[in-house]
C-alpha cells in the first residue's frame, strides 16, 4: 500500500483526496475511507500487473514509484 499524489508530496489542501494504490492479490473494500476523514481513491494492481507496469515504463506507475510513500507491506 503506497500513498502518492499531493498528500505524499506535501502540497495537499483541504479538498485533496488520498491516492493509495494497493499491490495485492486481494484488498479490503472501502476500509481506508471508513478509517479516514477524506475520500480515498484506491487503485488495484496485482503484483504481476505492477511489475509489468514498472518494466514497461508506464508513466503513472513511474510517478507512484518516484513520489509514493510506502504505508504498509505484507510480511514475506
Amino acid at each position: 500500500m503506497i500513498l502518492f499524489g499531493s498528500l505524499a508530496r506535501g502540497d495537499f489542501d483541504g479538498a485533496s483526496d488520498a491516492d493509495v494504490p494497493f499491490i495485492a492479490r486481494s484488498w479490503p473494500q472501502r476500509a481506508l475511507e471508513h478509517a479516514t476523514d477524506r475520500s480515498v481513491e484506491i487503485m488495484q494492481w496485482t503484483p504481476e500487473q505492477w511489475s509489468k507496469a514498472l518494466a514497461d515504463g508506464y508513466p503513472f506507475a513511474a510517478e507512484i514509484e518516484r513520489d509514493g510513500i510506502e504505508l504498509w507491506r505484507a510480511p514475506a
